[in-house]
């Protein structure tokens, strides 16, 4: 109960702080995951999994895909 009321206090979290951190994950050459890259371009999870390499989901951005096992991997360029 403690914890739903500090929720409802708590202030809201900035809506675009999420992607901002992406984007300078992005900026930094980090490899993200489908979780971390689809509110980045603000599409379906299903989406970003299955573009190829060289997608580009908007003008100016690139992505690199990469699979180590089962998660695949992206590279915003």
């Amino acid at each position: 109960m403690a914890q739903l009321v500090a929720t409802m206090l708590s202030p809201p979290a900035y809506p675009l702080n999420e992607a901002q951190c992406r984007a300078e994950d992005a900026d930094q050459g980090a490899w993200l995951n489908a979780q971390e890259l689809a509110p980045l371009f603000g599409v379906a999870l299903g989406n970003c999994r299955s573009w190829s390499s060289c997608h580009r989901p908007r003008s100016g951005f690139d992505l690199k895909r990469r699979k180590e096992g089962s998660p695949i991997l992206w590279k915003v360029d």
